[in-house]
């Protein structure tokens, strides 16, 4: 399907998806024409988009939805205007809108995951000078946000999961060392570990969490052109590669409900096919 049918628009960039309890399907995106943040769903059994913020200033690069227990959305993207964290939802009724970070250069990489309270978890990268991986969320009432991994130019690509304790787990790709960074709080403080750092390793990362809270993981080597899966497996990391001759860009990870994975990303052939 065509989700938005605007003429003379460069739409579709930056788009994030959800399903709600309905099986109703939400993206999130950026017009490029506008710099605004778009929004639509086919609620009604037709496509419907709406404005969620822009006009005035640049916003909607990396945008990233999550979908609450009420149906309502939760988007969290970048503003480009002010280099800025934001965020919108839909949650009260009307849309929302607040700014999360104005520290420095802020908003790169985003995404978002829901606690079973519904309160939204960000991941980010700041990409100053050092190009920290940050962390901000709403748990507490107010928004706060910290850096979690200080490695140098890390951050890029960050994604994001919550267990069923409301512990946060993130995976990001570390670009001084090449490496694919893994960054928790279970144990109640902030802890980053090297999943793979065989070659250049790590980038266009997502992760999800099994059953039992553990994070499997999907990634791309660049030194094999290959893309690649991890998990934490009896206390180690395992990987393996999945896919080679310069597959594995733009890789997005679910478990099944088996906790069997699956993975979306791009092949390589003439027209750089999409495969699962």
């Amino acid at each position: 399907d065509r989700v938005d049918h605007t003429v003379n628009k460069n739409d579709g960039l930056y788009p994030s998806i959800a399903l709600d309890a309905q099986g109703v399907v939400h993206i999130s995106y950026y017009n490029d024409t506008d710099g605004t943040l778009m929004y639509a769903n086919n609620a009604s059994g037709d496509w419907v988009t709406a404005l969620v913020d822009g006009g005035v200033n640049d916003v909607g690069e990396f945008s990233a939805i999550a979908i609450d227990s009420h149906g309502k959305v939760h988007i969290a993207y970048h503003d480009r205007t002010h280099e800025n964290l934001k965020y919108a939802t839909n949650a009260g009724g009307s849309w929302y809108r607040i700014t999360v970070d104005d520290t420095d250069t802020v908003g790169y990489y985003i995404d978002l995951a829901l606690d079973a309270n519904d309160k939204a978890h960000i991941s980010y990268a700041e990409t100053g000078f050092v190009g920290d991986l940050k962390y901000a969320t709403n748990a507490g009432g107010s928004w706060t946000d910290q850096t979690v991994d200080a490695s140098f130019y890390a951050g890029q690509y960050s994604s994001i999961a919550v267990d069923a304790n409301g512990k946060v787990h993130m995976t990001c790709y570390e670009g001084t060392n090449t490496e694919l960074h893994y960054v928790n709080n279970v144990e109640g403080y902030w802890a980053v570990s090297i999943v793979d750092a065989a070659g250049s390793v790590g980038s266009h990362t997502s992760i999800a969490l099994d059953s039992q809270g553990s994070p499997h993981v999907s990634y791309y080597d660049q030194t094999n052109q290959a893309l690649k899966y991890a998990r934490y497996h009896q206390g180690f990391w395992e990987s393996y590669q999945v896919d080679g001759g310069g597959s594995g860009y733009f890789t997005n990870i679910a478990l099944d409900p088996t906790d069997h994975p699956v993975i979306v990303y791009q092949g390589y052939d003439k027209t750089g096919s999409l495969e699962l």
